[in-house]
């Protein structure tokens, strides 16, 4: 599976109680990775990560064959959803789920029993997935691969750390900013900009083991394209006077 890099906005009112109640943060980052207790009706358990890659896994075998876990696909749709707005826009998003309820019946009965499901959440904070373009990014502007107390390491990962007590992240924790941070990384992403394809070296990318890289070109198209998306990301967070929470998925 590729790790790929999300970015999540919410309020600044929001980030003392993620930081004293951790959990809270990660059911808003990736609440199917929480499953009720049998014991009680609010009590949430963390699933372990085999248990998230045996659910994908299986997700992803019914897709393929539909028919054969209709529920499963139903229950699913929403975490697709979350994650194609993420990579594609809503836009993107709509195109994917079209295409899925042409070719599965169960996805184009329960879209047209429930329309509303379509549409995002109330809950569901604007998010970013700018795919594995990650560490050529930070690489290519920072010469490193490990992140580093400079604001673009900063706006790649994020600042501090909020501990994943229940073991949801298959990647690690995911680490947060204020909303003075994200200005400054919405600041510092515009002056870089022009950065990216002055240092751009495709076999310096490959020489320096950056993920998912090869030596060619047209590496940079697809570095400038995520950039753009990111910096537009930053800029309306700190428009909007958002937070930030950055975590691999």
């Amino acid at each position: 599976m590729s790790i790929t890099a999300e970015y999540r906005q919410f309020p600044p009112s929001q980030l003392e109680w993620f930081i004293g109640k951790p959990d809270a943060l990660y059911q808003l980052l990736v609440p199917d990775n929480f499953e009720p207790e049998q014991s009680g009706l609010n009590a949430r358990n963390a699933k372990s990560v085999g248990t998230m890659l045996a659910d994908f896994k299986a997700f992803t075998q019914a897709m393929q064959n539909p028919g054969t876990n209709d529920a499963l696909i139903v229950s699913k749709l929403p975490m697709m959803l979350r994650q194609w707005r993420a990579m594609l826009g809503e836009a993107g998003a709509q195109e994917i789920l079209n295409s899925w309820a042409q070719r599965n019946p169960a996805i184009a009965r329960h879209l047209g029993e429930n329309p509303q499901a379509k549409q995002p959440k109330k809950d569901d904070s604007p998010a970013l997935n700018i795919e594995k373009a990650w560490d050529g990014i930070h690489f290519v502007l920072t010469g490193s691969r490990e992140p580093g107390d400079n604001p673009i390491s900063r706006a790649l990962f994020g600042d501090r750390t909020i501990p994943d007590a229940s073991g949801v992240m298959g990647y690690g924790p995911a680490r947060v900013l204020t909303l003075t941070q994200v200005t400054e990384s919405a600041r510092v992403l515009r002056e870089s900009q022009p950065l990216l394809s002055q240092r751009f070296n495709s076999a310096a990318l490959v020489a320096g083991g950056v993920y998912a890289m090869h030596d060619d070109p047209q590496e940079l198209e697809y570095l400038t394209y995520q950039y753009g998306r990111l910096l537009e990301f930053y800029e309306q967070a700190s428009a909007d006077g958002q937070a930030m929470a950055i975590y691999m998925v």
